[in-house]
């Protein structure tokens, strides 16, 4: 009897506990756009990774025609905001799948990328991009 009524005051207590939605926000552009990965920052933002298609909407400066796609960053505010975007690529597919905000208040993202393989479209390499606080390229390996 008393596991029984522990459990209905359980339930009951979770049917109330219903989290509420602070924000929400879409991104991208007309093509197909994928956010891959999401890091919270120091100042209660947050640092978006992934790829896009697109070359208009949210998305601007990518590094060919949208056949092929590229790393695409976004900077928010803890609102939901956008700070900035970043456009990264080159020829080929660049895809961008994680991030992190360094100690420097910049940013170091990680993804795979056919653009720097020796120009070949068909095999893949890992790709490091370092960032500083405003999305600047400062290095990539």
């Amino acid at each position: 009897m008393h596991k029984a009524f522990c459990f209905f005051l359980l339930i009951i207590g979770i049917s109330f506990a219903q989290p509420s939605i602070e924000w929400q926000k879409s991104l991208g552009g007309s093509d197909d756009d994928w956010g891959y990965f999401i890091a919270q920052t120091n100042d209660s933002g947050y640092l978006v990774v992934g790829y896009s298609y697109s070359n208009d909407g949210d998305v601007h400066g990518h590094h060919s025609d949208t056949l092929w796609t590229d790393y695409w960053i976004v900077r928010l505010d803890s609102s939901g905001d956008t700070l900035w975007t970043k456009s990264l690529g080159g020829l080929y597919l660049d895809w961008g799948t994680c991030g992190e905000q360094t100690n420097d208040g910049g940013y170091i993202i990680a993804g795979h990328s056919r653009t720097y393989r020796h120009g070949s479209p068909y095999n893949s390499d890992y790709w490091l991009v370092k960032l500083d606080s405003s999305g600047d390229t400062v290095w990539t390996r």
